[in-house]
């Protein structure tokens, strides 16, 4: 008992006690800077998330949006095409030309490549679209 006791152990016994209690201040203190640690990092990944979540979203309507207008293109020329085909289809039937020369008989230019005449050029032309569209 401290009435027993002399100065110098009562001494040491409030001395052990104190350091004992800063000792388990600094635990307490430890473990209260470790969670708000621990909450700042998940505040951070939580944030981080919604960032990356985000950016998922604005990365979909990108994408969307390209694939919408990359189709409205396709769409267009598509049409285009069409139009075209049926435009080549509806063409008149070739005219009668005057007799051209034969081919072996035409002139050529300085190169060496045969003259074609504009009409027959045309027809040629005519021809091969109606191939490829028919294709």
């Amino acid at each position: 008992s401290t009435a027993t006791a002399n100065h110098d152990e009562l001494v040491d016994k409030v001395h052990l006690e104190r350091s004992q209690k800063e000792k388990a201040e600094e635990g307490l203190q430890c473990a209260l800077g470790e969670k708000d640690v621990l909450q700042r990092a998940l505040r951070e990944r939580t944030d981080q998330q919604k960032r990356a979540e985000r950016d998922a979203r604005i990365q979909t309507v990108i994408y969307r949006h390209r694939h919408e207008r990359q189709q409205a293109t396709c769409d267009e020329l598509a049409r285009r095409l069409a139009e075209v085909s049926r435009q080549v289809k509806l063409a008149l039937p070739p005219r009668q030309v005057p007799q051209a020369p034969p081919p072996n008989e035409r002139p050529t230019t300085p190169g060496g490549t045969q003259i074609v005449p504009p009409e027959e050029a045309f027809e040629q032309l005519r021809n091969k679209l109606i191939q490829v569209l028919s294709a």
